[in-house]
């Protein structure tokens, strides 16, 4: 995926949200910086934010084949894999689609991530939404006025050490980017199903 398209998947998304009233204050807090901070939703595939390049594999969330222990824990029969997704998701319809493609050797085989400690998609969006949580509690008196309730502490924190709606707004798109990238079968996926030409 490119910078553009990372970005207007972004953007988009905040327009929805706005479109739906869903989460009025979000909206009124990143809505101002959106501009400047959807630059955020492509910063992660920077070759110098990757940690000496894309090798690393930091955000990516592979599965694979696995013949280990408990291997029953990563089957899921089709019938019950398509319950789960239900009917409405594009990626029923795909199964749908190429049913003869997907035999029952491929269902029945086990799959699960093995990345390396600490270093793909989930965990990285989980600490940038934490790392979010603590920039809006540690927010200046412009983010304080988007939050409910009041952070009784805040009083004590220097003004110059307090994030800033911009910085609150940069962490947020760079978040987009590990949402779009879990949606992407080859980012996700190791499997026969994603080695198409």
């Amino acid at each position: 995926m490119d910078q553009r398209t990372h970005a207007w998947i972004a953007l988009r998304a905040l327009k929805l949200l706005e479109e739906e009233g869903q989460v009025p204050e979000m909206i009124k807090l990143l809505k101002p910086y959106a501009k400047n901070a959807a630059t955020g939703a492509w910063i992660p595939d920077k070759r110098d934010a990757k940690l000496g390049g894309s090798n690393t594999q930091n955000h990516v969330f592979k599965i694979t084949p696995y013949d280990g222990p408990g291997k029953s824990r990563f089957v899921y029969k089709k019938k019950k894999l398509m319950k789960r997704l239900g009917p409405e998701r594009h990626l029923s319809a795909l199964f749908l689609k190429y049913d003869d493609i997907l035999d029952d050797e491929w269902w029945s085989g086990a799959y699960k991530a093995d990345p390396p400690a600490g270093k793909h998609l989930a965990n990285r969006a989980m600490s940038l939404t934490i790392n979010n949580i603590d920039m809006l509690i540690l927010g200046d008196r412009e983010v304080q006025e988007q939050l409910p309730g009041r952070i009784g502490f805040i009083g004590d924190v220097p003004e110059e050490t307090r994030m800033s709606g911009g910085q609150v707004s940069l962490f947020f798109f760079m978040l987009s980017h590990f949402i779009a990238d879990s949606l992407m079968p080859c980012h996700c996926d190791e499997r026969d199903l994603s080695d198409y030409d």
